[in-house]
């Protein structure tokens, strides 16, 4: 989807998927876009994120 994005001439930082709402917030970003399959998920060493991702009233499409 990334790429789909910038095709759309929309600028778009690629960040640790760690990276605290909180943060997104204060940086001004617009959406969260997450990618990767789903191999990524369910591994014992899966990358952990910040659930308030998913709650900060940026869209996660």
């Amino acid at each position: 989807m990334g790429s789909r994005v910038r095709d759309q001439c929309v600028v778009s930082d690629i960040l640790a998927l760690g990276t605290p709402a909180a943060l997104l917030l204060q940086q001004g970003y617009k959406a969260i876009i997450i990618s990767g399959g789903p191999n990524s998920v369910y591994t014992a060493d899966a990358p952990l994120y910040d659930p308030a991702n998913f709650t900060c009233g940026l869209p996660v499409p």
